[in-house]
């Protein structure tokens, strides 16, 4: 019961912080205030206008689209090998891919 209580006391933290950053992404001013006064796309527009930040996106899009397939292509063999065989280091494996 404590274990529950303490993961959603995290769980509130956690959320209450990320809501505080999401309502300043989309605060109006240039300087950071508490609490927003008006809301405003306007930063978004400049960034999504920014040819490099369009350029990092479509680098970390790519790169996470390669270390998914790479992922996939490997785990298959171990997949199949921990199906079907017992082994000493079994669980350690397992752990690793997982």
């Amino acid at each position: 019961m404590a274990l529950i209580t303490i993961l959603n006391v995290m769980l509130l933290i956690t959320s209450a912080a990320l809501t505080a950053l999401m309502l300043n992404a989309l605060n109006e001013s240039r300087i950071s205030s508490w609490p927003t006064q008006e809301f405003s796309l306007h930063w978004w527009v400049i960034a999504f206008r920014s040819n490099p930040i369009r350029a990092v996106l479509l680098d970390s899009a790519t790169i996470a689209t390669g270390a998914m397939l790479i992922a996939s292509v490997l785990r298959s063999p171990v997949t199949f090998a921990l199906s079907g065989y017992d082994f000493f280091g079994e669980g350690t494996v397992n752990l690793l891919i997982v």
